[in-house]
């Protein structure tokens, strides 16, 4: 399937396009963050299946005590199969 910017299917020969055949997973990310003022740092990241529950966020703010706030994240990357590992 060859895809444009906007994910709509094309054929061929059109400019600007990539194959894409990969299937997406998502994640859920909680991302904890250190107020400095002006300026915001990630300090940590946690990863999740599914959505986090209240538990689980609490348990990421006592886990980074210096972290001010969580942001939780929905991202998505591609599949990757056992096949394309470099290693087995």
């Amino acid at each position: 399937m060859y895809l444009d910017r906007n994910g709509n299917e094309v054929p061929p020969p059109m400019k600007n396009i990539v194959e894409c055949n990969k299937e997406l997973e998502s994640k859920y990310v909680v991302r904890l963050i250190l107020n400095e003022g002006w300026r915001k740092r990630v300090i940590a990241e946690e990863e999740f299946d599914d959505s986090p529950n209240e538990n689980q966020i609490k348990w990421c703010l006592s886990q980074y005590r210096q972290a001010s706030f969580a942001v939780i994240e929905k991202i998505y990357r591609f599949k990757i199969d056992e096949e394309e590992l470099p290693f087995h």
